[in-house]
């Protein structure tokens, strides 16, 4: 497969059996799946293609390919983005969605917004902006389908802020099953954790966790940290109570 492949593209798009190719070769997830697909119906996988220049500088094409009857999996399809030059077509990103958009700001370079199916209800969106040269996260959330419509939208974790000179915040939310809260923080080993002044509407989970150690925080007993590092808190309800959604409050101690 030459380099040159999707030279002099931006202006006529790419044919369809040169773009497989190319997919084929850099496809890092499963580069196996674009090849029996384009065996078994060559056609309708061409038809499904579509290339889209979103950027002139630099030259960046994205390709989508949202056919379901093979490539993709759970309603979520693959994407690419490549930037293309005189000698080479390089990958800049590669994911999968169940939408795809491309958010323009200014005159830089678009942002790429990724939707894709977690479960039936629930949904993960990421955000990426262009960086040295490839597409980078800039954010993240989840999304959750309401039985009524629309959508409730939440960060996928949230840093712990502390105010100049404070050892201690205090967090709040809103918390569901498999809608809990996730924050991070940055401590130092032998810096111990602690939460106090805790309200809930029901029984609710509070875990501490960094690589392979998992516990539960309970107000009124300190944890000692014992490596430095970024920790991860979680707020989840302890039981499923269906659609039913509960509040929380606790302050968070780093002493």
């Amino acid at each position: 497969m030459t380099p040159l492949l999707l030279a002099a593209a931006i202006a006529s798009s790419l044919a369809g059996d040169r773009a497989l190719q190319l997919l084929e070769r850099d496809h890092v997830n499963i580069p196996e799946q674009i090849t029996t697909c384009a065996r078994r119906d060559p056609n309708a996988l061409q038809d499904a293609l579509q290339v889209r220049q979103i950027s002139e500088n630099p030259n960046l094409l994205l390709l989508t390919v949202f056919y379901d009857g093979c490539v993709c999996f759970a309603q979520n399809c693959p994407y690419w983005v490549f930037r293309v030059n005189r000698s080479a077509a390089t990958k800049v990103l590669e994911g999968v969605g169940v939408d795809v958009k491309v958010i323009r700001g200014g005159n830089g370079v678009p942002d790429i917004d990724e939707v894709a199916h977690e479960s039936a209800m629930l949904k993960n969106e990421v955000l990426y902006a262009y960086r040295n040269g490839s597409y980078q996260p800039s954010g993240a959330w989840r999304l959750r389908g309401r039985v009524s419509g629309g959508e409730d939208r939440k960060p996928v974790s949230v840093p712990v802020r502390f105010a100049p000179g404070a050892s201690s915040a205090r967090l709040f939310g809103t918390i569901g099953f498999e809608w809990g809260d996730v924050y991070t923080f940055h401590a130092f080993a032998g810096q111990t954790v602690e939460i106090s002044t805790v309200q809930t509407e029901q029984t609710t989970l509070v875990g501490l966790h960094r690589g392979s150690r998992n516990e539960v925080l309970m107000s009124g007993r300190p944890v000692r940290l014992a490596v430095t590092g970024t920790y991860t808190i979680t707020v989840d309800p302890a039981m499923d109570n269906g659609n039913y959604d509960s509040t929380y409050a606790f302050t968070l101690f780093i002493h």
